[in-house]
């Protein structure tokens, strides 16, 4: 699955904001798109290392996401 930048946009600014949690219509809400695709690319991130599966329906975003993303984003800077 490829993933847009939009879900990790979404991340940053929630880590940024103090948000240690994520919902599916959060994720649903913020990027126009419904819950099974939001559910689809938080399960993904999840595979990825930057978010726990913390309920059915709710992720735990994990310490040092920023700091992880900031590095992998390290290379186009």
């Amino acid at each position: 699955m490829r993933v847009s930048i939009e879900p990790l946009v979404v991340l940053v600014l929630a880590v940024k904001r103090g948000k240690r949690f994520l919902t599916v219509s959060e994720v649903s809400r913020s990027l126009g798109v419904s819950k099974r695709t939001a559910g689809r690319l938080l399960a993904h991130l999840c595979r990825q290392g930057y978010v726990e599966r913390w309920s059915r329906t709710t992720y735990r975003i994990k310490p040092g996401t920023l700091e992880r993303l900031a590095s992998s984003a390290a290379p186009w800077a």
